[in-house]
């Protein structure tokens, strides 16, 4: 990658810098032992059944308390990124930003005096923001002084915007108002490492490496959870977690159980449609053959009752 000539005045870049990676390299641990201790801690939770469930209610019944958990972990690592960030404007502790303007001695009076955190706005360098009245003070990171070449085949100069980049109060507010769309952009990053390598030839510091130079991130949008102008904010909320891939193995939990004995149900068809219809054809036959013996029968029976009444009647009259 062919690194720009610029020129970079020193208050120029205001973007991201070591204390945001710091912070945001400070919240990935943070996520990863905030996941650990609570994995740890589910995987101490028993399930008490009274009898072995099934392979489908088991399985319902793990991503259910899955899903409850994960959503819990979430709200939870929230609430803690919420309060810490409130903590912050609350006590709004001074920071010093790096080109040392927030410190004014007075050689004659033998003072100090310290510059309320401000920011000034990237259209009209004369309108400030002071985070003490106002701890929702904003602006887009742009590179006002600035001059370059050729990058890529083409003359430009003049302000740029870094896309993505937030100045906020506090660093917690530039990062989590951030976006990483510049480390997407071949562009932004050639920008951004040359006033980083720049800078460590300048102060003649040594940051582990010769030169900065890394190639662009890659979105991949079937892999990847987050688009580039996705805030920092959202990422950390989601604890930097594309996606929660939980594994249910329903054969270990039917080996620890060790049923004794195991009962089913299963649904059978005991006939088919011919034998339905030879039952319903040898139900009417037996009862057609059932009623001809039947019905003489009862006609001789009731004949019998009725025939000594009929007697009786003719007597008397001959009386």
């Amino acid at each position: 990658m062919k690194l720009p000539e610029l020129k970079i005045t020193d208050n120029g870049y205001q973007g991201f810098g070591a204390q945001h990676m710091q912070l945001l390299s400070t919240l990935c641990d943070l996520t990863n032992r905030t996941i650990d201790d609570a994995v740890h801690r589910f995987t101490m939770r028993s399930l008490a059944t009274l009898n072995v469930l099934s392979e489908s209610n088991f399985n319902d019944t793990l991503n259910t308390t899955l899903n409850q958990f994960i959503q819990s972990l979430l709200i939870n690592f929230k609430l803690l990124i919420d309060t810490s960030h409130l903590f912050t404007q609350v006590d709004q502790p001074f920071t010093k930003p790096d080109n040392g303007s927030g410190l004014i001695f007075n050689i004659t009076t033998d003072q100090i005096s310290i510059r309320l955190n401000n920011i000034t706005n990237s259209n009209d360098t004369s309108m400030n923001c002071i985070c003490a009245t106002n701890p929702q003070c904003l602006s887009q990171v742009v590179l006002s002084e600035w001059q370059t070449t050729v990058i890529n085949g083409q003359n430009l100069s003049g302000p740029y915007t870094m896309p993505g980049m937030i100045t906020g109060c506090f660093t917690i507010d530039s990062l989590l108002l951030s976006t990483l769309e510049c480390f997407y952009s071949n562009f932004c990053l050639s920008i951004l490492y040359y006033y980083m390598n720049s800078t460590q030839y300048d102060l003649n510091t040594d940051f582990g490496v010769s030169l900065i130079d890394v190639p662009p991130l890659v979105y991949e949008p079937l892999i990847s959870s987050f688009s580039p102008n996705t805030s920092l904010q959202i990422i950390v909320q989601q604890m930097m977690v594309e996606q929660w891939n939980p594994s249910i193995l329903f054969d270990k939990y039917y080996e620890t159980c060790s049923p004794t004995y195991c009962t089913y149900t299963q649904t059978v068809r005991t006939k088919t449609f011919v034998g339905v219809v030879i039952t319903f054809v040898s139900t009417i036959g037996g009862l057609t053959a059932a009623l001809r013996l039947i019905t003489f029968q009862l006609i001789k029976f009731i004949f019998h009752m009725l025939q000594p009444k009929v007697k009786r009647q003719k007597q008397g009259n001959y009386k």
